[in-house]
């Protein structure tokens, strides 16, 4: 859904949205794992949402 190049300990940060834990170890296998230019990759799991918005305040 959305995907960063950051500055700090990682060079990126992508915000993936999966149907399940199996859809995700698919997604991970096919664009990190199969990757040679991937070297490691960390993952987070939301436990809960406080909030979420693209609405920007104007």
């Amino acid at each position: 859904m959305n995907f960063y190049c950051i500055a700090g300990d990682a060079d990126f940060v992508m915000i993936v949205v999966a149907k399940d834990i199996a859809a995700y170890e698919t997604f991970t296998h096919r664009f990190f794992f199969a990757d040679k230019n991937v070297r490691k990759f960390r993952t987070s799991i939301v436990v809960s949402t406080e909030k979420a918005t693209l609405e920007l305040p104007i």
